[in-house]
């Protein structure tokens, strides 16, 4: 890569007189008269217009997690600031809004107006990435940073770090992809080994399980260490557990209802059947009494 100033300096002139790149001119003085991408030939290619420099920590910067059209605008900004001491600082140059909306082509986005431009410069100028000042020529935006980050110097050490970062990760790599190997030998590796009736008692002694150790050892001796399933016995600590749940009344599947859960019963008993002249006699029951207490009181 070259700057804008060694990029003016390997133009040469064709014989019209037109001035040309060094790779045209090598080029026409081989009877080509465009590049072939496709065509093997030997020699630097020097792209026109200079470049810019992006250093790979701004995916962690504030305006990285924003709109992706806001770091669109701010990479116009850097590309178009001047990159040496002109009519104005380095980094520094003179815009406005609308050339910056038309050149960005954010025409094209519905939500987004010149007044848009506005506000990202306002957030930028908050945030320290750059400084303002209006003019009558428009707005003078300066970048903050802009020598740090443009100086080729500040990332000679990439390449080298890079390289290390490379090896140190692939040694882990390595690392980890024996650590998981190992393990999976061992899983593979591992085989059942039956308890001895001495182990049995002395777990179960320390654990107080309610479990008879010479009737469990009996039991899957016998059965050649198979369980009730049919599958070989892998944790023979977990069988004892079994075992004492069993032994215990420790697991039950149901359990007593209380009286109020118990269902209630439909009451089937024969009702009486209330008749006209019941009805009549109740009424003149009902009128006797009453009239019994009028004569008392």
């Amino acid at each position: 890569m070259i700057s804008d100033e060694q990029q003016n300096n390997v133009t040469q002139k064709n014989n019209n007189g037109e001035a040309v790149s060094q790779c045209q001119s090598v080029r026409q003085g081989h009877g080509c008269s465009s590049i072939d991408p496709a065509e093997p030939f030997n020699f630097i290619m020097y792209i026109p217009e200079g470049y810019i420099m992006v250093a790979r920590k701004s995916q962690k910067s504030e305006i990285w997690n924003k709109p992706a059209w806001w770091w669109k605008v701010f990479c116009y900004l850097l590309m178009e600031v001047n990159h040496k001491d002109l009519e104005t600082p380095r980094g520094t140059k003179f815009f406005q809004y609308k050339s910056i909306f038309n050149d960005c082509c954010l025409h094209k986005e519905r939500t987004i107006t010149p007044h848009s431009i506005d506000n990202i410069v306002r957030w930028m100028r908050v945030s320290g990435i750059c400084t303002t000042q209006k003019t009558t020529r428009g707005i003078r935006i300066t970048l903050c940073n802009y020598d740090i980050y443009q100086n080729p110097d500040n990332y000679k050490n990439d390449t080298e770090n890079d390289s290390k970062t490379t090896q140190k990760r692939h040694r882990n790599d390595t690392i980890n992809n024996n650590d998981k190997n190992v393990i999976i030998k061992e899983k593979r590796n591992s085989v059942f080994v039956p308890p001895t009736i001495e182990a049995i008692r002395a777990y179960i002694s320390d654990k107080k399980y309610p479990v008879d150790a010479q009737k469990f050892f009996d039991y899957y001796t016998v059965s050649n260490w198979i369980d009730g399933t049919g599958k070989p016995v892998k944790n023979w600590k977990q069988k004892i557990i079994t075992w004492s749940d069993k032994g215990s009344g420790v697991v039950k599947k149901s359990v007593a209802r209380s009286a109020c859960d118990q269902p209630v019963k439909p009451d089937n008993t024969p009702r009486p059947v209330v008749t006209l002249e019941d009805t009549a006699k109740i009424k003149g029951l009902i009128n006797g009494l009453a009239k019994q207490k009028a004569v008392g009181a």
